[in-house]
């Protein structure tokens, strides 16, 4: 039911970088007692060895897509609103046990977002953002 919840919150929804990409929620059978572990497990599960990892909090990556700027149109004004409604469920499903991983190199990274729920189900959400 979490996944589906998930699955519902981000569907349509695209992280803005340099380029827009979609968020995916995946579901894992892997186990870890923290979020960097539940990251090194799927990450060596994909075969992807000591990459570069940058760690940020939920705050953090969600600040600018959660910001209502003057003149902000209709329309963005309800992508901002969609962002704050997944920032607020993960808040409450993982009581602050969510983490957000940004994975490899300029210009494309891979971001994980990744935590527990309080009822112990793993949470992965993966999206990826582009900087130059």
């Amino acid at each position: 039911m979490l996944q589906e919840q998930l699955s519902t919150l981000t569907e349509g929804l695209y992280y803005i970088s340099e380029s827009d990409y979609p968020f995916e929620t995946l579901h894992t059978e892997l186990s870890g007692s923290s979020p960097e572990d539940l990251l090194n497990a799927y990450l060596a599960a994909q075969g992807i060895e000591n990459p570069m990892i940058e760690k940020r909090t939920l705050a953090d990556f969600f600040h600018n897509a959660v910001r209502i700027y003057e003149g902000m149109g209709a329309d963005e004004i309800e992508i901002a609103g969609r962002f704050q409604q997944l920032l607020d469920f993960l808040g409450v499903q993982c009581a602050g046990n969510m983490e957000v991983f940004r994975v490899g190199n300029l210009p494309e990274k891979e971001v994980y977002l990744i935590g527990q729920s309080c009822e112990g189900e793993n949470i992965i959400i993966r999206t990826k953002v582009v900087e130059t």
